[in-house]
């Protein structure tokens, strides 16, 4: 089934006009490869053609393409681009994803950053009511909280059980 998409998809390119119509092709063609390729060429269009969206959901693809393969400092510039679009357009699902990213990139060295943007990232879900990934936000949210010991007792046993909760609405 996924050699027949890239198939249709090679079709659809073949035909296509250098216009918005194939930035999303390329998204089709990244989405179904993690092809790096497939994302830069989709950015190289996008900024050709000002087209805003297509440079904010084409920098978030390259950001995920580096986040995958440990290229944390070189994905939070892309993401950080993606998000300064993106916040200035209306699509509320890409900026949610922009900032689960984010929020994974700062997790291990800064749990509390990571915590602000899983709860910006979930405000806009429950906002377009992206239940699964509310349900993913939540979690992450609770292993931000597992992860961190506290100075005291209390103050581990009060993580742990923030983290049960939000296990718990997931």
């Amino acid at each position: 089934a996924k050699q027949i998409k890239i198939d249709s998809l090679e079709n659809a390119l073949k035909y296509s006009k250098e216009d918005t119509s194939r930035v999303k092709i390329y998204h089709s063609f990244f989405i179904l490869t993690d092809s790096l390729i497939y994302a830069e060429k989709a950015l190289k269009l996008s900024e050709k053609l000002n087209y805003a969206k297509g440079i904010a959901k084409s920098s978030e693809f390259v950001g995920v393409y580096y986040y995958f393969i440990g290229k944390y400092d070189l994905s939070l510039d892309y993401f950080i681009k993606a998000m300064k679009l993106a916040e200035n357009g209306s699509d509320k699902k890409l900026l949610a994803e922009i900032y689960k990213f984010i929020g994974f990139i700062y997790r291990p060295a800064d749990p509390n950053i990571a915590t602000e943007y899983y709860a910006k990232s979930l405000r806009l879900c429950t906002e377009i009511h992206d239940e699964i990934s509310e349900s993913y936000l939540l979690s992450a949210i609770g292993n931000v909280y597992e992860g961190s010991s506290g100075i005291d007792e209390k103050n581990n046993q009060d993580n742990k059980q923030s983290a049960l909760e939000y296990y718990l609405k997931s």
